[in-house]
């Protein structure tokens, strides 16, 4: 087919369809490259029910007709991308198909069919995330976009409410700033809303979307659920007689006092006990710590005789200080108290014990050696 055969069915098509629905991109040659065509579905000229949309890319080879067209498709609006994957794959099939033939106009009846069937937007209101259901009250901005209408007059009182806030800090400051006029923008692409196209009362007044009034599903114990809380409830039953649970209420309300019990003419007084002075009893119980109680001394007269094995007598003007020095328990005995000692006797045993501790250890060479006087 010639360059002119190729315009001519292009014209064909465009007196057929909106002049401002096809876009033609001619090459150097002045001929047709890609066609753009922007498909809605079948609804009467009605486009406030025209909830889906797409647009058809068609590249047209030198070769065409006798070459199948390459196809694409931009800015789908409310449909799946399994539901436009599955459009090419049908339309490249026409397209082997119609070789030799023109096929334009072929697929875009193709395209209005397979709008015209999905005239449901399947998508998700961005404003309350939730997807749009044929049972919905549901509006189509300027821009191609799908939102629930209780949600958009929610958004845009929410918009409404910020501008003012904004506007009133905004003449705090400073009095003489310009203000902007309010307008609605798609919560999507940021492009301006005309007042045309909502009411915002209308809006407000319709019902909410149909997953906002879906009850919450009832919960059912199960058998085995039931026969569980049982088995926990003897479980508890038995914890609590042998006091295993703790009352946390209970538990806050205990205070602890401790009264030191003196002669019986004293009154009983109350000590307050820091966190360190508390121990557990054999129960388990917080208690006051005590020192533990000091064997009474007995005397030589309050020995039984078992444990008396010297005699009362023997322990008068003495006294017994252990284990003495030296290994083997040599030393051990009973030694006279110091101060029956004489004073030359005490002056002669600590020069013997210093004399001692200093040659410890040392040969009886070095011993020898180290004395005054020694060579």
């Amino acid at each position: 087919m010639s360059t002119e055969e190729v315009i001519e069915e292009l014209e064909a098509l465009t007196a057929i369809l909106e002049e401002e629905t096809v876009e033609i991109v001619n090459d150097d040659s002045e001929r047709p490259k890609e066609i753009s065509i922007k498909i809605t579905p079948l609804t009467a000229s009605e486009q406030d029910k025209q909830y889906v949309s797409l647009t058809l890319v068609i590249t047209l080879p030198l070769a065409y007709p006798n070459a199948a067209p390459t196809l694409g498709v931009r800015n789908p609006r409310g449909l799946e991308d399994s539901a436009v994957a599955g459009l090419l794959d049908e339309m490249n099939t026409r397209c082997d198909e119609y070789v030799g033939c023109p096929v334009l106009f072929e697929l875009i009846e193709m395209g209005r069919e397979f709008l015209t069937t999905r005239n449901v937007p399947v998508v998700r209101c961005i404003i309350c995330l939730s997807n749009i259901k044929e049972e919905d009250e549901f509006m189509k901005t300027e821009c191609l976009h799908f939102f629930h209408k209780h949600c958009l007059g929610r958004y845009i009182t929410n918009m409404q409410d910020t501008y003012s806030e904004q506007v009133a800090e905004a003449m705090s400051q400073n009095s003489n700033v310009t203000v902007k006029e309010f307008c609605v923008t798609c919560p999507v692409c940021r492009e301006t809303i005309g007042e045309s196209r909502y009411n915002l009362a209308d809006l407000l007044k319709s019902e909410p979307p149909i997953s906002e009034q879906e009850e919450p599903k009832k919960y059912t114990i199960s058998d085995d659920v039931k026969k569980m809380q049982r088995m926990m409830q003897r479980l508890y039953t038995k914890q609590k007689e042998k006091g295993g649970i703790i009352d946390l209420e209970a538990e806050g309300k205990k205070f602890l006092v401790v009264t030191n019990s003196g002669n019986d003419e004293e009154e009983e007084k109350f000590t307050e006990l820091s966190p360190t002075d508390y121990q557990l009893d054999d129960q388990g119980f917080p208690c006051a710590k005590t020192s533990p109680p000091k064997s009474p001394e007995k005397s030589a007269a309050d020995l039984s005789p078992e444990e008396n094995h010297f005699g009362s007598e023997y322990y008068r003007g003495q006294e017994y200080y252990g284990r003495g020095r030296g290994r083997g328990g040599r030393g051990r005995g009973f030694h006279k108290h110091p101060s029956s000692e004489n004073p030359d006797e005490r002056t002669n045993r600590n020069a013997y014990r210093k004399n001692h501790y200093l040659n410890r250890g040392k040969s009886h060479h070095q011993q020898k050696k180290g004395k005054p006087g020694a060579l």
